[in-house]
């Protein structure tokens, strides 16, 4: 049997900040690569139109050409956006070059071959939120299956029948629509198309798998859990000399903190688990790592406006942290919590199990089946519970050695080779592989 040829969407990989499905997508490359497929990724790049190779290649790369130079460039893109999204009419998908021109590390040169369609997100997004339909685009050459990494609103037309691949991680918006800004009518919309026109959908769990099959009627034998592993490998040899360098600037030292990962917007719950521990009669801080995002002030503004220092210099806020800090970060606290509301996965538990951190998270949704008993486990919504159970996890240092044990067992479970397994059960069923 020939390579299959797959076509991933890069929109999550464009994005400046790592997110979890921007993750999943690297890992999901990785994982077909292994199996012997031969992978390419669809970008949105605003690449001029007709451009030769050259200039290809260096406005792939050049962060300016995100930008509106004027207000009337900016006007020109909205109305030509408008105008595509309308007349169902995509931008041009291209090969991207790559000659070594552009001079940049090695680690962030193409792993895998890219082509790229001027802006054709935008298009599809505004096609779906302003008419309900998704964009139809034509790839440059055959391709024998389309894997989308969440449901975005494009649709492949020739050459060839692609076989149809989307993952959906969660349906957080309709289970908790308080928490997000998203137009549920047009998610839902969306998803229903993408589940009815794909072959094969993933997801991340069982707990959303159940979800999927409930909220969207789809059949449970198209669907595949695929366990996604930690991107990250425990520190070894120099890497322990860093971690000091690293601790230092962030004026941080090991064993002497508490973790949360995760943007700062509802769904996290960081508010009631910020509430908790301040109360919680510890000294240890507790560090956020994780930008604002939406709804982020009635989470932590009542924090940010504290004058106590009793209360101020309990938390620290880091804001964004590069992957390469967030790996010390793992390696050197005391403890992970997250207590969130909901989860399709929970990839901060994953990660932080890597490292042997012992966490502290909620027993709803997915996240007592991505711990098992590697957790010591709250009721999200419950400030007294929360912080009794953070103050028995930083005072008693026999749980934090048994949790750390657990957790150490639990992420030797969820490693690249076994999602990649279940990543090829999923193209076997649709004779993708052999």
């Amino acid at each position: 049997m020939a390579a299959p040829r797959v076509l991933i969407d890069g929109y999550n990989l464009s994005m400046k900040h790592g997110t979890g499905i921007k993750t999943y997508t690297g890992l999901l490359d990785q994982a077909l690569t292994s199996l012997g497929c031969e992978t390419s990724i669809l970008y949105g790049h605003p690449i001029p139109k007709g451009a030769d190779p050259l200039l290809r290649e260096v406005a792939f790369h050049e962060e300016q050409n995100l930008r509106d130079r004027t207000p009337f460039a900016r006007y020109m893109r909205h109305a030509d956006i408008w105008r595509r999204g309308w007349a169902n009419d995509a931008p041009e998908i291209a090969a991207v070059p790559d000659t070594d021109v552009v001079v940049m590390p090695e680690a962030q040169r193409f792993q895998t071959r890219a082509v790229n369609g001027s802006r054709v997100y935008e298009v599809a997004w505004r096609r779906s939120w302003s008419f309900g339909k998704y964009l139809d685009i034509t790839l440059p050459e055959t391709v024998d299956a389309v894997h989308l990494t969440f449901p975005i609103p494009i649709r492949v037309k020739g050459p060839g029948k692609p076989k149809k691949i989307v993952t959906i991680h969660d349906l957080i918006p309709l289970r908790l629509p308080y928490t997000t800004l998203d137009d549920k009518n047009e998610l839902l919309r969306r998803h229903r198309v993408a589940v009815a026109e794909a072959d094969l959908v993933f997801t991340v769990s069982e707990h959303s798998k159940a979800d999927i099959i409930k909220l969207l009627d789809v059949p449970a034998d198209k669907i595949v859990v695929s366990e996604q592993p930690s991107r990250f490998k425990p520190l070894r040899g120099p890497e322990m000399r860093d971690q000091a360098k690293v601790l230092r600037r962030l004026e941080l030292s090991p064993q002497q903190y508490v973790l949360f990962v995760g943007a700062i917007e509802p769904k996290k719950n960081l508010g009631r688990l910020l509430r908790a521990y301040v109360e919680a009669d510890t000294d240890v801080p507790l560090v956020v790592a994780g930008p604002r995002a939406w709804m982020w002030e009635e989470e932590i503004g009542w924090l940010l406006n504290a004058t106590d220092p009793a209360i101020t210099r309990k938390v620290r806020f880091l804001n964004h942290v590069s992957v390469e800090d967030l790996r010390y970060l793992y390696s050197a606290a005391m403890a992970l919590v997250f207590p969130s509301l909901y989860e399709g996965y929970g990839l901060p538990l994953v990660e932080a199990m890597a490292f042997g951190l012992p966490c502290l998270t909620s027993k709803v949704s997915s996240m007592p089946e991505v711990c098992g008993d590697a957790a010591l486990y709250v009721d999200p919504f419950d400030v007294r519970e929360m912080r009794e159970k953070l103050e028995r996890l930083v005072g008693d240092k026999a749980l934090r050695e048994y949790l750390s044990d657990r957790a150490l067992q639990r992420a030797q479970q969820l490693t690249p080779a076994h999602f990649a397994e279940q990543v090829a059960e999923g193209y076997r069923r649709i004779g993708l592989l052999d």
